[in-house]
């Protein structure tokens, strides 16, 4: 894997995918990535809102189809690696 444009040019990665008896498992490693200082990412999450827990979609409904669909997705790629 390579990354898209000038920001991600330096990005390597590779994906390996194990397939077990009733499900796999999908490692991805990356290359290359920017060493960013905590401090930037507490200022990227600074105007969030303190929340405790997970976080909950709106829709959960919506969120469980879309869960379904990647694996179904994930389902034929796997069967198509095999």
């Amino acid at each position: 894997m390579l990354g898209v444009g000038p920001a991600n040019s330096g990005i390597t990665g590779d994906v390996e995918v194990v397939k077990g008896s009733d499900a796999f498992t999908l490692t991805i490693r990356l290359h290359g990535l920017p060493q960013t200082p905590l401090s930037q990412h507490e200022q990227h999450h600074a105007t969030a809102p303190e929340t405790s827990g997970a976080a909950t979609p709106a829709e959960p409904q919506a969120g469980m189809a879309a869960m379904m669909a990647a694996d179904a997705r994930l389902d034929d790629l796997v069967k198509k690696m095999n």
